[in-house]
């Protein structure tokens, strides 16, 4: 289904460059216009992940896959309503539940549009690819939204951005409406869904769950003290503090543009454990890093485990689950980010203060090593062979 794909990879551009595009500077808007304390800012990013978390749970216990076009209406629309509230927010408790209202809506869209890109095909092979087009479209996103999001503050200013930023969501309205029919989606077979126990149960689902959540750690915990350690302890201006993440997008767009390739010639179970593999060595050389240069290499090319683990892992979780159960799948499959996310700070603040962020940010890697060790034995437990599955190989 060409046109479908090519509608989800346009979708999946738009709301990435918005999320992003908005999230880049709702802090020192609240901070800055809104009058918002520190804790202040701390509650109002938390009450995005909380809600959205609480929403991918609640999905992945009674959601069945009925009509996707409506839910992605329904979930576009209400994103839509999250910056025209942050622009006339009079105050932090206006935006905190701003956001909340956003985290739940984006867990209702990020499930619907990755199922259905999940079920573009009975093929494994244009499954994958429409999956490879999707997640590249969310990387070329989360390259776009800063660089636009600079242009427009500095044009529009701060609460103006917004405001144009609900454009984005308006947009992707409009083209679901004209291009995606609640049909477009391979036909879910009669059968019963998986229950909630045999899709827990399955090994490759839960390697994919725990290397996708111990990733959400490294890179919250690189949101939050990473930054801080390139501007107070090396030097790092503000604007170059902006070209280590776009540095670091880039990188991720990069891996995913290959990421067919690779898995390919090693497999998805090796695709992945490869990269959870580097993300671990990454985050080492950036603790022990001690020169501006060899921080910025290292930081910038976390971007490629990033763009390969979450496309490889709604890969495997799309082989190994029915049709019937992949609204439920791929629930829990993100909600493990929004929980790596949030426990990511937390987990990483006592040791930040006690030894310092390059401690925290080598200790954010524990995670990841577990859930690498997890990965393994469950495969080796339960036999999981490197299927050959079409060129995407599995």
């Amino acid at each position: 289904m060409p046109a479908l794909m090519t509608s989800i990879r346009i979708l999946g551009l738009l709301i990435s460059a918005y999320f992003q595009m908005t999230s880049s500077i709702l802090a020192i808007y609240a901070k800055g216009q809104l009058g918002a304390s520190i804790s202040d800012v701390a509650l109002i990013i938390s009450a995005f992940y909380a809600t959205s978390a609480a929403s991918n749970l609640i999905i992945g216990m009674i959601a069945k896959w009925r009509n996707p076009k409506s839910s992605l209406i329904i979930s576009l629309l209400l994103i839509s309503m999250a910056p025209i509230s942050y622009g006339l927010a009079g105050d932090p408790l206006i935006l905190m539940a701003s956001r909340a209202l956003e985290g739940f809506a984006l867990a209702l869209y990020s499930t619907t549009a990755l199922t259905l890109c999940s079920m573009t095909s009975n093929s494994p092979s244009e499954r994958d690819a429409s999956i490879v087009a999707y997640t590249s479209s969310l990387a070329l996103g989360m390259m776009a939204g800063p660089a636009m999001g600079s242009l427009a503050i500095a044009g529009l200013g701060l609460r103006n951005t917004f405001f144009l930023a609900a454009l984005f969501p308006a947009a992707a309205i409009a083209l679901v409406r004209l291009s995606i029919r609640g049909s477009d989606a391979v036909p879910i077979s009669k059968r019963r869904r998986s229950s909630l126990g045999s899709i827990l149960g399955n090994g490759a689902f839960i390697s994919a769950v725990c290397i996708y959540w111990a990733f959400a750690i490294i890179y919250s915990v690189f949101l939050a003290y990473a930054t801080i350690y390139a501007k107070e302890d090396l030097f790092f201006a503000s604007d170059q503090v902006a070209l280590l993440f776009f540095g670091y997008f880039s990188m991720t767009a990069l891996g995913r543009l290959f990421i067919g390739r690779l898995v390919y010639s090693i497999g998805k179970n090796r695709a992945l454990a490869f990269s959870a593999a580097g993300a671990i060595a990454l985050s080492y050389i950036i603790s022990g890093s001690r020169s501006p240069q060899a921080f910025a290499m290292a930081f910038v090319l976390m971007g490629i485990p990033h763009g390969i683990i979450y496309p490889t892992g709604a890969m495997i979780i799309a082989d190994e689950i029915g049709p019937e159960s992949l609204v439920r799948a791929n629930s829990f499959y993100l909600l493990s980010w929004n929980l790596g996310a949030i426990m990511g700070p937390l987990f990483a603040s006592g040791i930040a203060i006690a030894w310092g962020i390059p401690a925290a940010i080598a200790a954010s890697a524990i995670p990841m090593a577990v859930s690498l060790l997890l990965a393994g034995a469950l495969r080796w437990a339960s036999g999981l062979g490197n299927h050959k599955k079409g060129p995407f190989g599995s």
